[in-house]
């Protein structure tokens, strides 16, 4: 799943339980904002390392939850752990660095191939498009644009 999809499903997520929107956000971000600069800029493990299990999960929403309280640990750990619920169409080492796993082979991975050619690509971005959309669109500025009326 890319950044829309992982967004707009964790924010409905985080809206039915309560939680605090920009720690769910925050969480469900942070696995990628991790894994992917090691992946393409470090040419370093398979993208899903060392931020894309509960381990990691569980270490964030401790320390933020420390800082920040409870609640905020708890919408950060539901968004870190939603990230990792959303990707599972493929490999997520879930305990890692408890279990040992052996990490897919990624040398010929390509992002825009596959973003175009999988529904967990841009399919997953259109229905969390869509699903922002029907979710907060009563915050939306351009709705009230839509319905003001005309000048004269």
């Amino acid at each position: 799943m890319y950044p829309l999809g992982h967004v707009a499903f964790t924010l409905a997520a985080a809206r039915l339980l309560k939680l605090k929107p920009e720690y769910a956000v925050l969480g469900v971000l942070l696995p990628d904002l991790i894994d992917k600069p090691v992946f393409f800029l470090l040419d370093y493990g398979p993208g899903r390392y060392f931020a894309h299990n509960l381990s990691f999960a569980v270490l964030a929403a401790s320390l933020l939850a420390m800082r920040f309280g409870a609640l905020a640990g708890l919408s950060l750990g539901m968004g870190v752990t939603a990230h990792l619920v959303e990707d599972s169409h493929a490999f997520v080492p879930w305990l890692f660095p408890l279990v040992s796993y052996t990490f897919p082979d990624t040398s010929d991975y390509r992002i825009a191939e596959h973003y175009f050619s999988s529904f967990f690509g841009i399919g997953t971005d259109v229905l969390g498009l869509m699903l922002l959309g029907m979710t907060y669109r009563h915050r939306l500025p351009l709705r009230r644009l839509m319905h003001a009326p005309e000048a004269q």
